[in-house]
């Protein structure tokens, strides 16, 4: 449901590290993305809120996105548009909280173009949302088990060597012992 009174939020985000990953992100990329998709699909009263240089970790340090949350507790917006959901935001806390309680309770509509995300869609529009938080789930569950491994292995391997160490010592020891034993007898 599009709402030709309110505004269109248009948020873009770039962090530093974002940055690294080239061109596909870039605001002036994601400015043009979300306009055609604004224009395709009926949007009007578009207002681009961008955020660039900041991290999506937190949302209390960004001025767009602290405008824009304004603008929606004035009940000015009635959609916000995104490229995909880690340009709203990283933390997917945080992000859920915004889309399955904050938004609804301001009657914001909020919308990831490439991660095919439309709050008005109904019960099962958190799929794409849950989909990502799964993958990076699994992803560093990966990584937390290949770390295990690899510490398994190199305390296997510091324990068969203080093992070795230590028989070697007993087994010199052991010798030592038989040879001053041996010794005494002959005396």
């Amino acid at each position: 449901m599009i709402q030709p009174n309110k505004i269109t939020a248009l948020y873009c985000r770039l962090s530093q590290d974002d940055a690294n990953f080239g061109e596909s992100n870039s605001i002036t990329n994601q400015k043009k993305l979300l306009e055609k998709y604004a224009a395709d699909n009926g949007f009007e009263n578009c207002k681009f809120y961008v955020d660039d240089g900041y991290s999506g970790v937190s949302f209390d340090n960004r001025p767009a996105f602290k405008e824009m949350y304004s603008e929606i507790e004035k009940g000015n917006v009635g959609t916000v548009i995104t490229k995909d959901l880690s340009r709203f935001g990283r933390n997917f806390l945080l992000v859920g909280q915004y889309l399955q309680i904050i938004f609804p309770e301001y009657g914001v509509r909020y919308i990831a173009v490439n991660d095919n995300v439309d709050t008005i869609q109904g019960d099962d529009e958190f799929t794409e949302l849950n989909d990502t938080v799964g993958k990076q789930f699994f992803q560093l569950f990966t990584a937390l088990m290949i770390l295990v491994e690899f510490v398994t292995a190199v305390l296997s391997v510091f324990f068969l060597r203080l093992a070795l160490q230590r028989r070697i010592v007993l087994v010199i020891d052991l010798i030592l012992a038989v040879f001053l034993d041996s010794r005494n007898l002959l005396l």
